[in-house]
C-alpha cells in the first residue's frame, strides 16, 4: 500500500479531478490507523468516506439535485423538532 501511494504521487503530483488521490490517501490512513486491531469493511469505508465528502461540501452543493419537496419536508421536520 505504501509503495503504491509513493509511486502514485510521483506520477500524479497534482490532485486528480475526480478526487482519486484523496480517496487513496484516505484509505491508506485508515489502513495505518486500524491494522491490525480490527477489520474494516467496505461498507464502513464507504459510509465514512461519504460523511467526509459531505462535511467538506458547502450546503448549496449538498442540495443540488435534490427535489425541492424533499428539502421542504426535511426543513419542516427540523423546525418542528427544534422549536
Amino acid at each position: 500500500m505504501r509503495q503504491g501511494l509513493i509511486h502514485d504521487r510521483a506520477r500524479h503530483p497534482r490532485l486528480s479531478q475526480g478526487g482519486h488521490w484523496e480517496l487513496l490517501e484516505h484509505l491508506y490512513l485508515i489502513y495505518q490507523r486500524k491494522i491490525p486491531d480490527m477489520a474494516y469493511t467496505m461498507e464502513e469505508f464507504l459510509r465514512e468516506t461519504h460523511e467526509l465528502v459531505l462535511a467538506r461540501m458547502p450546503p448549496e452543493e449538498r442540495l443540488k439535485g435534490l427535489d425541492p419537496v424533499t428539502i421542504e419536508a426535511w426543513l419542516a421536520r427540523q423546525r418542528r423538532d427544534h422549536c
